[in-house]
């Protein structure tokens, strides 16, 4: 909450707390209930004395709550005025306000404190009572009378403060078993991720590397032109698919320095570019062009659609020409990459593991997605993903 508003309020609270004790007690005067004993000493107070002492005690209790020790000093003071006149409700009200809020609002060692005043207050006005009247059974009366009004108004706070304050411990403990619940699971999220590295290192660098390796040794040689091509492009795709995979390991194990930031839309040209170096036909149309700035969890997601789509066709359906259209629109990212029959199309075209993937990239953010013949027997995979989506709000690779 901000200072201002909380001063605000605070503020409001005891002005409302002031006026009502002030009403309170004008209207007790108002209706002859004045003293709440008799005067000590032989002077003749009007009722009407009393409006002083009250309304002093009504402006201790404007800062009850910011100086709970002063306010309490202040009406102690107009209390112990107007018990000498005879007393009146209305003050005895205010004071029982002050004292509360004096045990409820005061310091850690306040309570202790104010334990020992009240009993000093009591013994206090004992003897003071005793002096002035010389009566024993006023004065026993008199005892009682404030023993009851401090006491109660003291016990009835620090009994709210104590279980204000087990209520703020109890919130604290379970603010602390979550935050370690969180640590734990954080834990066991980067752990799980390392491992994850790892086996991924181990069981794909190796290979890369040896396909990179072994075409480039292949092309150091009398290769003929074509084989030469399709080398270069195995080399190429090679050691692009092993940088990649190196920016991956390294967002798995959570380094700052990972070799690349994750792939984005604007990148679809590098990929239809090393598409076309293997020997794939591949139109592309991306509007508009620049890309707009896009949610980087949905720019993520949709270039990587587009990549798999495109790493699907290659693979299943050899020959055949691949269109890709990609509209960002107001709302979403409209994603559409078809395929024709190739010369050589496997059983396994749209059921794989590809297939499934890019469905969870669109449907985690919010969007559709279909992939299967067309009828103009094309293959077709057709994604879109809302702009505005608050269901996935980190890059994943």
């Amino acid at each position: 909450m901000d200072v201002r508003e909380w001063w605000g309020q605070d503020r409001t609270r005891g002005i409302a707390e002031a006026l009502a004790v002030a009403a309170l007690g004008l209207l007790l005067l108002s209706v002859g209930l004045v003293r709440a004993w008799e005067p000590l000493g032989d002077h003749a107070f009007s009722p009407w004395w009393h409006v002083v002492p009250l309304a002093v005690a009504c402006g201790a209790i404007l800062i009850e709550r910011r100086h709970p020790l002063l306010a309490l000093g202040i009406g102690l003071v107009a209390f112990a005025v107007d018990g000498y006149a005879g007393g009146s409700l209305g003050v005895i009200i205010a004071l029982v306000n002050l004292l509360y809020a004096a045990a409820l609002y005061s310091g850690p060692a306040t309570p202790r404190r104010l334990g020992i005043v009240a009993v000093a207050v009591v013994v206090a006005s004992t003897a003071a009572t005793f002096i002035i009247t010389g009566d024993l059974q006023q004065t026993i009366l008199m005892d009682l009378q404030v023993f009851a009004l401090l006491g109660t108004p003291l016990w009835w706070g620090l009994s709210v403060r104590q279980q204000r304050e087990l209520a703020e411990l109890a919130a604290a403990r379970a603010r602390d078993i979550q935050r370690l619940a969180e640590l734990r699971e954080a834990d066991a999220v980067r752990g799980e991720r390392t491992r994850m590295a790892h086996d991924l290192h181990d069981a794909l660098a190796g290979n890369l590397s040896a396909i990179a390796i072994h075409s480039e040794a292949a092309l150091s040689g009398d290769t003929p032109a074509r084989e030469a091509q399709a080398l270069g492009a195995i080399r190429s795709a090679s050691v692009e698919a092993l940088e990649e995979m190196r920016s991956m390991i390294g967002l798995l194990r959570g380094e700052d320095d990972a070799l690349v930031s994750p792939a984005r839309l604007a990148e679809v040209a590098e990929l239809v570019a090393g598409a076309r170096s293997r020997g794939i036909e591949v139109h592309c149309a991306v509007t508009p062009e620049p890309i707009p700035h896009l949610p980087a969890a949905v720019d993520h997601a949709a270039y990587r659609i587009v990549q798999e789509a495109l790493g699907n066709a290659a693979r299943h359906a050899l020959g055949a020409s691949v269109r890709i259209d990609v509209e960002v629109r107001a709302e979403e990212v409209d994603i559409r990459v078809g395929n024709a029959r190739g010369t050589t199309i496997t059983d396994t075209a749209g059921g794989g593991m590809g297939t499934t993937t890019m469905r969870e990239r669109a449907e985690a953010l919010g969007g559709t997605f279909s992939a299967g013949w067309t009828p103009d027997d094309r293959w077709l995979v057709h994604a879109t993903i809302p702009l505005a989506t608050n269901a996935l709000t980190s890059v994943t690779t």
